[in-house]
């Protein structure tokens, strides 16, 4: 099944037949039908079979959305063994898809018993769109991506009143500061655009002009050979285009527009764009590589940077394909504003210009940065320019006696335009620092910056109060911990998603003693009747006492226990995700899972009738009472309370009295005995499981369940959250390359039942070995979207799979067998992530082979693709030698048996 409607594959063969038959049966039914025909792959029929039929339908009117109502109605006005159900998973039942320019249907494919074709219908309105759609959509789509990069890019490259007088564009209205002019090619028209562009998000844009006319879009590419091959198409804009910027959009753009599906891994097409793919960023970047860039720089106090200076910013940027802006270090008179809080705010203000931004702190001055920069590229770069104001000019003096030398040749000093704040004065950030009132007010902010980053600018030049006794204290205890634990210089991908590593809970013996020195010079200076201090495996955790433990729930009356007590050092979360396994893997009806709350409270715990546990069927939440309990008693309450879960999903806690006592609801006493007697049972045979299957505990698929639905979970939620907006598409500096980014926020996630999940510090994935939860980050191109989904889904799955295999080598409680726990290795990646050991040793490390193995063949499975072919797809985008990747694969093959893989690698 394929597509929306999850329809059949449709034999060359039978497509013309098909086809008519559809023309006959749906489209001559509705009023206002002009023509149809056959676009695309399918038209030019050079495939043996295909996924769907793209059809453009022209219809009488004037209006798009009344049109495609009409087909609406029509499609469901018929029977439905002509316009047939809808048979894929998250459209079952539905008889058509409405989306942008398509209607989408199921259709019988004539002569197949039970066999349907996806039709999408292509609206146009007249017989020249008809014509265009034709004409674009016929064309392969790598060509597609090419010119439609091409037409973002061609006002950069030409003089617009040129382009729009060949054109036969006529008044043409004019542009603002901060717009521009930009075509915009689609599978609807070519329209040109006036835009106003806040960083590389387009905030604002009116539409001036538009056609369909193919000949007269052809007009807009004169001088490039769009009627060639797609490679005399790629290599002709390689060698006309002049601007850097122009390559790296189109490049990006590219990118975003032909992607791999999933289900094309493997496949003719997809070998196919992926070699286009590669063709492009290959063939752009050499035509790169010949230093046609020109870079502008910046230097200044910049204490704040006020909106004077953001606009000789943007004054140079209109100049360059990128800017370098040097931050003085030296702290002025007046409100006190460090080189590194101008440096936060200029990471705004990139945002708000039009070319990457490189922002850099000065070791000495920014004016002495400007010439080192200059003599280490020069020879680099096709232009340097640089700028100043009239008074300010003899600070550059030294580069015009360069190029009266004939050094310098391709250097420029340009004098930067004033910009005044009242009358005639020039901004001063002087003037600003002279007043607390007047800098909190953010007068001087530039208008283009949105409320939100304004208010995040005034909090960063906000002067800071005077730290409490607690504060410096617990700074001063931080201070000691980054000396243990330096901050990373390298990321190395894990896992097919690229991963990161991270601390795995054991640190070097040196570290461990200093902190043990550290604990006991401690709690021989912190007051006991004030903190509590708890030294654990790789930290120091100091709790007030006066108020409850912030990890847990406010419930009232919780304290912390006493140093050494079994509860403190007890953790439940392993247990409680295997009891979880167990249930799945024994098909109990308890998606979507509960929330687990665990509480420490006296006086539940010193009353003989106090709670044990309960469970909300309004929240979905189990709540576990543990103080002065042994752990496997709290887990076998987990177990009861997770049948009344089970109860509350299949709808069965519905209409019961409101009372606790079962003798007064013969409903809740059976109820309540359903939950001693599958709860009871449930638990035991979940703990005979691990005692006697130790032998299983290493088998291939141990943990394949539960990190699919764990993975299952994460991706419903982003992709929910996505949909409902909650996400921010936030873009980034190297838009134009990569076709923009986002990150996928997962900060909030909380997955019910398995711990929580964090964003970690860098993209990837890792795991905290003390709490027993996965940390995970992805970063997603948003033109990739929706078809990237299926992508992201089967990463997750890796992902997850791989990291959960970490936290059975901590021991922490997936497994109760010691053959899975493995050595502490943070000394070892601690050397691969400072460069001291090179980074192929990082795929030898033993927690990483079984890691890498579990999580790829899980992948594979979901995927249906070989093994060897994940593997190898892995590895060859590592940064290794051949030589090192078969060394790698050895290890791994050698590995296999123990783990009980079969697979061939």
């Amino acid at each position: 099944m394929s597509g929306v409607a999850g329809g059949n594959r449709i034999e060359r063969g039978d497509v013309q037949a098909t086809f008519n038959k559809y023309v006959e049966e749906v489209l001559s039914k509705i009023p206002g039908s002009k023509k149809a025909s056959l676009s695309g792959s399918v038209k030019a029929g050079s495939k043996a079979d295909f996924g769907d039929l793209d059809i453009i339908v022209w219809f009488e009117g004037d209006d798009k959305r009344e049109v495609k109502q009409r087909l609406i109605d029509a499609a469901l006005a018929l029977p439905q063994n002509i316009i047939v159900p809808f048979k894929s998973e998250k459209y079952t039942g539905r008889r058509y898809y409405n989306s942008g320019e398509l209607i989408s249907v199921l259709y019988p494919i004539v002569g197949k018993e039970d066999e349907y074709i996806q039709v999408d219908n292509i609206i146009s309105l007249s017989e020249e769109e008809h014509a265009f759609k034709g004409s674009f959509l016929d064309l392969p789509a790598e060509k597609q991506g090419i010119l439609i990069g091409l037409a973002k890019v061609i006002l950069l490259e030409q003089d617009s009143q040129d382009v729009f007088r060949r054109m036969g564009i006529s008044n043409v209205p004019e542009l603002k500061k901060g717009e521009e002019f930009e075509f915009n090619l689609s599978s609807v028209k070519l329209s040109l655009r006036k835009v106003q562009l806040e960083g590389f998000k387009e905030i604002a844009r009116e539409e001036i002009w538009s056609t369909t006319a193919w000949g007269t879009i052809k007009i807009l590419f004169q001088g490039f050979n769009i009627d060639g091959s797609f490679e005399d198409l790629l290599d002709d804009v390689a060698r006309k285009l002049t601007n850097a910027r122009s390559k790296n959009r189109i490049a990006g753009i590219f990118k975003s527009m032909v992607s791999v599906k999933s289900g094309e891994v493997g496949t003719a097409k997809g070998k196919g764009k992926e070699d286009a793919l590669e063709k492009v960023a290959q063939t752009l970047a050499e035509a790169l590589d010949d230093g046609s860039e020109v870079v502008a720089l910046y230097a200044g106090g910049f204490k704040p940077p006020h909106l004077a200076h953001f606009e000789n910013a943007k004054f140079l940027s209109t100049k360059a394909d990128k800017i370098v802006i040097f931050i003085g270090p030296k702290i002025r008179e007046g409100v006190k504003i460090t080189a590194e809080q101008s440096k936060a705010i200029w990471e705004i203000y990139a945002k708000y210009i039009n070319v990457p931004v490189e922002i850099q702190v000065s070791r000495v001055t920014p004016v002495l940065d400007i010439y080192e920069w200059i003599d280490a590229n020069q020879d680099k770069v096709t232009e340097i320019i640089t700028g100043a104001m009239a008074d300010e000019m003899g600070k550059f003096a030294g580069i015009e006696k360069q190029k009266q030398k004939g050094n310098y040749k391709n250097v420029e000093v340009k004098e930067l335009p004033i910009i005044v704040n009242k009358e005639d004065d020039k901004f001063s950030a002087t003037d600003i620092r002279k007043s607390e009132k007047f800098l909190l007010g953010g007068s001087w902010i530039p208008k283009v910056v949105s409320k939100e980053d304004k208010q995040t600018i005034i909090d960063i030049i906000t002067p800071q109060k005077e730290d409490s006794v607690e504060d410096k204290m617990l700074t001063a205890v931080d201070n000691v911990f980054e000396s243990f634990f330096p901050k990373k210089t390298k990321t190395i991908k894990e896992g097919s998603s690229g991963t990161a590593i991270t601390p795995g809970g054991a640190i070097p013996s040196k570290d461990r003693a200093s902190l043990e020195h550290l604990y006991d010079d401690l709690k021989q200076t912190i007051d006991p009747d004030k903190y509590t201090i708890v030294f654990n495996q790789d930290r120091i955790d100091i709790y007030i006492k006066t108020y409850s433990d912030v990890s847990f729930d406010g419930t009232p009356y919780q304290k912390h226990l006493p140093e050494g007590t079994q509860q403190e050092k007890f953790n439940y979360t392993p247990y409680i995700g295997s009891l979880i396994e167990y249930m799945l893997d024994e098909g109990m009806n308890i998606q979507p899972l509960p929330e687990v709350k665990i509480r420490y409270d006296e006086n539940e715990a010193n009353d003989f009738f106090g709670k044990t546990a309960y469970y909300d069927p309004n929240n979905k939440e189990v709540i576990l009472y543990v103080m002065g309990r042994h752990p496997k008693d709290v887990c076998r309450s987990f177990a009861h309370e997770m049948i009344h879960h089970m109860q509350n999903v299949e709808g069965r806690l519905e209409g019961l009295a409101r009372t606790t006592n079962t003798n007064e609801d013969d409903r809740l006493q059976e109820i309540e005995k359903e939950a001693y007697l599958k709860g009871n049972i449930t638990f035991r045979n979940w703990e005979d499981g691990l005692k006697n299957n130790n032998k299983e505990v290493m088998a291939e698929g141990r943990y394949d369940k539960l990190s699919n639905t764990i993975s299952s979970d994460i991706f419903k939620a982003w992709k929910q959250a996505f949909e409902d907006g909650e996400i921010v598409l936030k873009y980034g500096e190297n838009y134009e390359a990569l076709g923009g980014s986002i990150d996928v926020d997962a900060n909030l996630l909380l997955i019910k039942g398995y711990g929580k999940m964090e964003v970690h510090e860098n993209t990837g994935a890792g795991t905290d070995s003390d709490d027993d939860y996965i940390i995970v980050r992805m970063i997603v191109d948003p033109e990739m979207l929706p078809e990237f989904w299926s992508e992201i889904s089967m990463t997750l799955k890796d992902v997850i799979r791989h990291e959960i295999e970490h936290l059975t080598h901590q021991g922490g409680g997936f497994t109760a067998n010691p053959a899975k726990i493995m050595r502490g290795d943070q000394a070892r990646r601690d050397k691969i992530k400072a460069g001291e050991i090179p980074v192929n040793q990082y795929f030898k490390l033993k927690k990483e082979i079984d890691a890498n193995l579990q999580g790829m063949l899980f992948r594979a499975k979901k995927e249906k693709r070989p093994f060897a072919d994940v593997v190898n797809t892995y590895l060859d985008s590592q940064d290794i030698t051949p030589k090192q990747k078969e060394e790698i694969l050895t290890l791994w093959r050698n590995r296999m048996p123990a783990l009980g893989l079969k697979q061939t690698l």
